[in-house]
């Protein structure tokens, strides 16, 4: 039973190693957190910030595009359709921030408090239909609300770029900070992840073969059962003596059974005791 319980238990582990899923690349908002677990007041700054996604992300969510643009919509898009961009051509193959001081109408606001970040393929109106990588859910309350805002931001790996938007538009400033060696999540933190999954699949193997071979031994006879094996041979690694009877040999005579058969059969004249003991 422990044995079983150890090897769920290693399961449970590999499991949430391998785990990763595109929204867990949001930093600000944290893409750890389920929907609806962080909450924001309009006017309020947030550093929005996300490791970058490799070529397998975007191939799979965003037809292969790594220069996107930033959305802020209603989480539920079909129940109240509300977007803003926020800014165009950002390259999420690399870790980024975008600052954003939050603005939504007060129209939005009194519809609901849902919203998500949405990285989307560069398109001047937006399409729900594309495909794209969005951050967890969180709750945006009025700026005279007088809730706390809960902001829970882990660092980014690298920051790419450092933009601000103002009364009169968007602006972007590039940066230098870090090198494009230790950039994003890229293919060294992925097949990492990938041969630890491997490795963990092997070690589970191994303990289920293991145990089905403890199993097995635990149901093998042994001598001190009384159990031969089969043709009454001594079983594998064990002696087999047989006891040695002072008797004297006892006399066979030949007799023919009835006359209609042929052959010859033998009896004991008299009836033998076998000699005791186990074979």
């Amino acid at each position: 039973m422990d044995v079983w319980y150890r090897i769920l238990l290693f399961i449970f582990f590999v499991k949430t190693i391998c785990a990763q899923t595109a929204q867990s690349y949001w930093t600000v908002p944290d893409g750890q957190l389920p929907d609806f677990q962080q909450t924001f007041k309009n006017q309020q700054v947030l550093p929005i910030a996300w490791n970058g996604w490799d070529s397998d992300w975007t191939g799979e969510y965003l037809e292969g595009l790594s220069i996107v643009d930033l959305w802020v919509t209603s989480f539920n898009y079909d129940q109240y359709p509300y977007s803003q961009l926020l800014h165009e051509n950002i390259d999420i193959s690399k870790a980024g921030t975008y600052t954003w001081t939050i603005d939504i109408n007060s129209t939005a606001l009194g519809a609901t408090a849902e919203y998500v970040l949405r990285f989307k393929p560069p398109l001047k109106t937006y399409n729900i239909s594309s495909g794209s990588l969005s951050s967890s859910g969180f709750i945006i309350l009025p700026e005279t609300s007088n809730a706390n805002p809960t902001t829970s931001a882990r660092p980014a790996k690298q920051s790419t770029i450092s933009t601000t938007n103002s009364a009169t538009g968007l602006t972007s400033t590039p940066t230098a900070t870090g090198s494009s060696g230790s950039s994003s999540l890229d293919g060294r933190t992925k097949a990492g992840i990938a041969v630890g999954c491997v490795l963990g699949g092997i070690a589970v193997g191994s303990l289920l073969i293991f145990a089905l071979w403890r199993f097995k031994r635990k149901k093998r006879p042994s001598p001190a059962d009384g159990v031969l094996t089969e043709h009454n041979e001594a079983p594998k690694g064990m002696i087999y003596t047989p006891q040695q009877s002072d008797d004297p040999p006892r006399e066979y005579k030949p007799v023919q059974k009835c006359a209609s058969e042929a052959s010859e059969r033998y009896f004991l004249g008299e009836v033998a005791e076998l000699p005791t003991g186990r074979y």
